[in-house]
């Protein structure tokens, strides 16, 4: 018996739900109505939880559709992942293993970055102690430093967007990661376009904004490394403690420090041999430099892809007890709701006075308690009022 082409409708029967239910889960090419699809979405804290139950439901109709759609529910008592019906998976899996095969071909870019720069570094030899030197021009070799600069500070920044690890558990501070991510761009085209507009009249300009570049560069770059080792460091068991470890302000502060004296370091040193005079020495610290941050990114971009792969083969056929990917997002969700609660509290109340008397700071947390219990319109009034 030949089985009837799925429903595009709103409005499906009750039939067509059940046998809907009844088919082998996880189609890729399944056609759910509205309803069934927000029966079977998830709360939002991993892509691998399939909750039967949701509290804002109360109808009959949505509790029929509810009990036929799943029913191998409680994802975390030992349901197969590969055997869930919920028809997200599908869009999770094709965005994990469009990140598997992106992070595949950026690392080849890194590796590409990697080569360009091993052979600059022959050419600032050649050209300054071989009799005669090889047929390349100083514009040549100049636009090719330049433009590879270019190239890698885009590779390097499609590798943090499409990693599948948030920015939060690569680094704390994922605001200002980004904003390196867009100074280090803008900071490696414009020379790159300056130098090839006119070689000679902006040539020392371009060389002191890529060496100003380099603490970008270089800071990044630790952050990589940093969250690399930090990973590696930790068994599989305990990569929550790891994700815990990592968002401690102490532990991050001081990471911090310790990348951003690192990168003035490299900076300096760049910055300071170029203007002695001595280019051909910091061609070569500039590029043994962009080797290593080639090399630490091509490994990132590997790891990247490792951890797609593991994912989607936890989806597949793994439980979603033994996921631990789920496990590190409920984490950072939780750490951010808690960093975003502590961050409004303080800046709405700030702290109390210890030299105050007692009756003054029952009298100031009576407020706070009752400015909690208002709603926000109550609190526009209340401004509203306080301003006449």
């Amino acid at each position: 018996m030949a089985s009837p082409t799925p429903q595009t409708s709103r409005s499906s029967s009750a039939g067509s739900s059940d046998s809907a239910a009844g088919s082998p889960s996880f189609r890729m090419k399944r056609v759910a109505s509205n309803s069934q699809i927000l029966a079977m979405m998830p709360s939002g804290k991993s892509c691998c939880v399939e909750n039967s139950k949701s509290s804002h439901r109360s109808s009959a109709g949505d509790a029929a559709v509810n009990n036929t759609t799943t029913g191998n529910s409680n994802a975390r008592g030992g349901t197969m992942m590969h055997e869930t019906s919920n028809v997200l998976l599908q869009y999770t899996l094709q965005d994990l293993d469009r990140r598997a095969e992106c992070n595949f071909w950026l690392g080849l870019i890194c590796l590409g970055v990697c080569a360009v720069n091993v052979v600059l570094v022959y050419l600032n030899y050649v050209l300054k102690h071989a009799h005669p030197p090889p047929q390349v021009s100083h514009r040549t070799f100049h636009l090719l430093e330049f433009w590879t600069s270019c190239i890698y500070a885009i590779a390097e920044t499609f590798a943090l967007v499409m990693s599948p690890k948030t920015m939060l558990h690569i680094y704390k501070k994922p605001n200002l990661l980004k904003l390196l991510l867009f100074f280090n761009v803008v900071n490696s085209m414009v020379p790159a376009l300056l130098m090839t507009l006119d070689f000679e009249y902006f040539e020392k300009l371009c060389h002191e904004l890529e060496f100003i570049n380099s603490f970008t560069l270089s800071f990044i770059t630790m952050i990589l490394l940093a969250s690399l080792l930090h990973l590696e460091e930790q068994p599989p068991n305990g990569v929550v403690a790891a994700v815990q470890n990592n968002t401690s302000d102490t532990q991050s502060d001081t990471s911090s420090i310790v990348m951003v004296l690192i990168a003035c370091l490299v900076a300096a040193c760049n910055f300071i041999v170029y203007n002695a005079h001595y280019t051909a020495a910091a061609h070569y610290l500039e590029f043994g430099f962009q080797i290593f941050v080639s090399l630490i990114t091509f490994w990132f971009c590997m790891d990247n892809r490792f951890v797609a792969q593991m994912e989607i083969g936890q989806i597949l056929y793994g439980r979603h007890e033994h996921c631990i990917f789920c496990q590190i997002k409920e984490q950072e969700l939780d750490n951010a709701n808690a960093m975003m609660m502590n961050s409004t509290s303080s800046f709405r109340f700030g702290g109390n006075n210890n030299n105050n008397n007692n009756n003054h700071d029952d009298d100031d947390n009576d407020e706070e308690m009752q400015w909690t219990e208002q709603t926000p319109l109550m609190r526009n009034n209340r401004r509203a009022s306080s301003r006449l």
